[in-house]
């Protein structure tokens, strides 16, 4: 068979060469996948499994949501990846740092969610006043500051779109996310920041970090981070820029 001049070992190894990625991913969200093999990370493979939410975006669906994630953890023995990413804030934002530390005890790799992502990227950052602004109902929205409390940081604007549907959260285009934060942005913040797996938001941000003249950061953003650290890359923290793996 011709393999184009690469060995049957290389062509076997070629994806997932510098590490492969599962990620843990609510059946609505269609953005994350796309999102991140948009950044071409060179070598590194994204493998989502997928828990079952649907209809409204409540509290308690997102309970019954993140019930399920166990036969996803079992689906990434299978395929052997090196990493693991829970791929939901808002299931770190209700339930607290407690499902953090329990969903990594749960799994074989090593794992971190959303949540320990964000927190990671606000200390490399090293800023104190923060804007979050999310699509999330107010049931969701309000425990972003408990969930943040403990990071230094004073949150100077917590702004929501206050959406319940949770297949138009993946809906939002960059034109509406850049309208909204710049319409209320520039409240004493030095850093802001969108929270969500499911919005696309790394064009966003570039914009919007340019045009606003200061960090604009996202969970998706900071999951690549986090993932980059993990797994060795360079660059790896938010002071190193937006690429990874070069």
């Amino acid at each position: 068979m011709d393999l184009g001049g690469h060995s049957s070992l290389e062509v076997k190894t070629m994806l997932g060469w510098r590490g492969r990625v599962g990620l843990v991913v609510p059946t609505n969200n269609t953005v994350i996948e796309p999102e991140f093999y948009a950044e071409r990370i060179e070598g590194v493979s994204f493998h989502a499994a997928r828990m079952e939410i649907s209809g409204q975006f409540t509290v308690e669906n997102v309970h019954k949501m993140a019930e399920n994630c166990d036969h996803c953890l079992e689906e990434f023995n299978g395929c052997n990846v090196d990493l693991i990413v829970y791929c939901c804030l808002s299931t770190s934002l209700i339930k607290g740092e407690s499902w953090d530390r329990e969903f990594r005890d749960r799994c074989r790799t090593e794992a971190f969610t959303a949540g320990e992502a964000c927190k990671k990227a606000l200390a490399g950052l090293g800023r104190t006043k923060v804007a979050f602004f999310s699509p999330y109902p107010p049931e969701v929205k309000e425990p972003i500051r408990t969930y943040f409390q403990g990071e230094g940081i004073e949150i100077v604007k917590n702004v929501s779109l206050e959406i319940r549907d949770l297949n138009e959260v993946g809906e939002i285009v960059p034109e509406r996310l850049y309208r909204f934060v710049v319409d209320h942005a520039n409240s004493g913040e030095d850093v802001i920041f969108i929270l969500s797996t499911d919005i696309e938001t790394l064009r966003a941000c570039d914009y919007l970090q340019r045009d606003l003249k200061k960090p604009v950061v996202s969970t998706n953003r900071a999951i690549l981070w986090t993932v980059s650290a993990a797994l060795d890359l360079a660059p790896h923290s938010p002071k190193r820029g937006r690429r990874f793996g070069v």
